[in-house]
């Protein structure tokens, strides 16, 4: 079990590492007033989904997911527009949904280093 523990503390310590990176990231591209609209990119890179807020509870039929169709940055916080026409504060999306908005963005538009 002390095997275990120490990996999860070890993942723990990278998921959180990968959260922030991900947020200053984002902010870094979006802070000179851009948004991204996916769906247009849709045809050649595929989509990119996040689960629904509350997607674990039983009313939502567990892993319930939406398509993003838009990442914009609004009052200094950033946001996810989905197809169902919700807008998610990525502090409400798991680390590696957040870790996916941000390759696919970076895929799909080629932002330079």
């Amino acid at each position: 079990m002390e095997k275990i523990i120490e990996m999860g503390n070890q993942i723990n310590g990278l998921m959180s590492q990968l959260r922030k990176e991900c947020k200053a990231w984002l902010d870094k591209v979006l802070d000179e007033g851009k948004e991204f609209d996916l769906q247009e990119v849709w045809d050649d890179c595929g989509s990119v989904c996040v689960t629904y807020d509350g997607g674990r509870h039983p009313e939502y039929n567990s892993n319930a997911f939406s398509n993003v169709v838009r990442v914009f940055k609004k009052d200094g916080k950033i946001y996810l527009h989905t197809e169902d026409c919700e807008e998610y504060d990525i502090e409400r999306v798991d680390t590696m949904e957040l870790y996916g908005v941000c390759v696919f963005i970076n895929d799909a538009f080629d932002i330079p280093e």
